[in-house]
């Protein structure tokens, strides 16, 4: 199944390839694969916290219908991916497999009320951006003051830390 919804994702780039590639390898040997990713992650010694690669750039309640939010799906390692973004930064993230995409959009555009637009080849290679984990990210953050900092507080927290 999971093959089968990488091929109805038609981009052909060789990094996209490559991705592509990793995801069937971790596809037929996932448990040890899955193991090694997080022994590497763990093994990292150049700790960071997400407020050092995630930057809010802008903070709205809520998104009028005006606005614009660009959507695409990507392959992820979990499964297809619905990344959007505004003209500010990403605004959200949903898995989509099992709901499929559109009732994931369906649910995602009554909270954000703004009008979307598929653009795959923007989505794909912003999605790069946050997968590469080398580039700070933009975000849109879409909520209530209280939710705002939460967020904040959640982005100090570092890397493969736990906080109570």
């Amino acid at each position: 199944m999971f093959n089968k919804q990488l091929r109805k994702l038609d981009y052909s780039d060789d990094e996209t390839k490559d991705i592509r590639k990793l995801f069937s390898e971790i596809k037929k040997d996932k448990p040890s694969s899955l193991r090694k990713i997080q022994s590497n992650l763990i093994k990292r010694e150049d700790s960071f916290s997400p407020k050092q690669k995630l930057k809010i750039i802008k903070v709205d309640e809520k998104l009028g219908e005006h606005h614009e939010i660009y959507w695409g799906v990507v392959p992820s390692l979990f499964g297809n991916l619905l990344v959007a973004i505004t003209d500010h930064g990403l605004c959200g993230m949903a898995f989509c497999s099992h709901y499929g995409v559109q009732l994931t959009l369906d649910t995602l555009s009554k909270k954000w009320k703004g009008k979307l637009i598929q653009r795959n080849d923007d989505i794909l290679e912003f999605s790069k951006k946050i997968f590469s984990g080398s580039d700070i990210i933009p975000v849109h953050l879409l909520g209530t003051n209280f939710q705002v900092d939460v967020w904040r507080s959640l982005m100090k927290i570092p890397y493969a830390k736990l906080e109570t």
